[in-house]
């Protein structure tokens, strides 16, 4: 009998050792999916980039003839707008001067979305290039909306 109390407290020992990191892997995912409006999730912005990148996929409509064309225009852009790595250069002492190594820097990329582009509106069908336009955070839906005039007088 001794040895079966034995047997069955190492037992449960060893059960509570494989599984409590299993329960606390699953309260972690449980905070995480609960975290709500309230709590935003860390996300980079590349990641967010991509996110919208996916879903102006599914609403460009994007056919499996214009997928490769897709795919370069996404990555030259994401590639574009990554922040430049911090390179100091020994041979730039002025602000005016680093700003320019760094635009010369990113010159391959701004030529890179240039083509992706290009390429991308060569298989877009009009009313896709339109949506895109208008998806685009910046794009035609952006410049057609009107600001508010600061300047008209209030009701009294």
């Amino acid at each position: 009998m001794k040895t079966f109390a034995i047997s069955a407290i190492v037992a449960a020992a060893a059960l509570g050792a494989v599984t409590a990191p299993v329960a606390v892997q699953a309260q972690r995912a449980e905070t995480i999916r609960s975290a709500g409006p309230d709590m935003p999730l860390p996300q980079s912005p590349g990641i967010a980039l991509a996110a919208h990148l996916a879903a102006a996929q599914v609403y460009l409509g994007i056919a499996p003839a214009q997928q490769e064309a897709w795919q370069i225009y996404c990555q030259a852009l994401i590639a574009f707008l990554e922040p430049p790595p911090a390179e100091p250069d020994a041979k730039a002492s002025l602000h005016s001067e680093r700003m320019a190594h760094d635009v010369l820097r990113r010159a391959d990329k701004a030529q890179a979305l240039l083509d992706g582009a290009a390429a991308l509106r060569g298989v877009l069908e009009p009313d896709q290039i339109a949506r895109l336009e208008r998806s685009e955070p910046g794009g035609a839906s952006a410049r057609t909306t009107t600001p508010p005039n600061l300047n008209k007088p209030k009701p009294e």
